[in-house]
Parts: structure tokens; C-alpha cells; sequence
């Protein structure tokens, strides 16, 4: 009996061209030696929530490569940021989300002030 997630969160560093996990750099060049693992990692997505959030600086600036990990993730969202992001792992900045034919683009959202008691 298998059990599937609906989201899966990676924090590595990246930038404009991709991004690392672990000793692997992952990039729209040789994304092909790293297709059976996200493949097999979509296969445990329960696919009416699957996302894959990438906390990677600036990757979200690849769209083509976020559209096809979302292909080998057999269609699940994959979002990135197109900034870079702190290291308390806060995300700021614009934000993409990518299916495998379209992208997305979100502003951050603004904080409302707290109400504030005046003495």
C-alpha cells in the first residue's frame, strides 16, 4: 500500500540556468540523466495537488526547464522564485508556476499591518 504526496519542497541552491541537489546540477542540458528519478517521483504525486516548490535562487527565471520537469513529473505544477531568496528559506519575490505547456508569474503578497494599540 503505497501513500502519495501532494507536495514536494526542495531548497538547494540555483540560479538562471537550474539548480543543485546535493552533488548533481540539474539544468536544461542534462536534465536527461535526471529524468527517470522525476519521473519516478511524480509517480508518488497524488495527481489532483501535485506541486514540486523549489526554493533555488533565480530558477524561476527558466521557464523551459520548470515546463519539463512538469512534463517528467507527469504534469504536476512546479513553482520556482525569480529571485534570490534568503536563507531563513522566507521566500520573497515573484514567484512562477509552470504546467508542462504554460507558466505563471505571482507578485508577492503584501503583509497588512497589524493593528497597533497607540498609549
Amino acid at each position: 500500500n503505497q501513500r502519495l504526496v501532494g507536495k514536494v519542497t526542495l531548497v538547494a541552491h540555483g540560479n538562471t540556468d537550474g539548480f543543485r541537489i546535493g552533488t548533481d546540477w540539474i539544468s536544461r542540458k542534462n536534465l536527461h540523466r535526471h529524468e527517470e528519478a522525476f519521473k519516478r517521483m511524480g509517480l508518488l504525486m497524488l495527481p489532483s495537488l501535485a506541486k514540486l516548490e523549489l526554493y533555488s535562487c533565480e530558477v524561476g527565471q527558466n521557464r523551459s526547464l520548470l515546463r519539463r520537469i512538469s512534463a517528467l513529473l507527469g504534469g504536476a505544477k512546479v513553482e520556482a522564485y525569480k529571485q534570490s531568496q534568503p536563507a531563513t528559506g522566507e521566500s520573497k519575490g515573484r514567484r512562477v508556476v509552470c504546467g508542462i505547456s504554460t507558466c505563471k508569474v505571482f507578485n508577492p503578497r503584501k503583509r497588512k499591518k497589524r493593528f497597533q494599540w497607540s498609549h
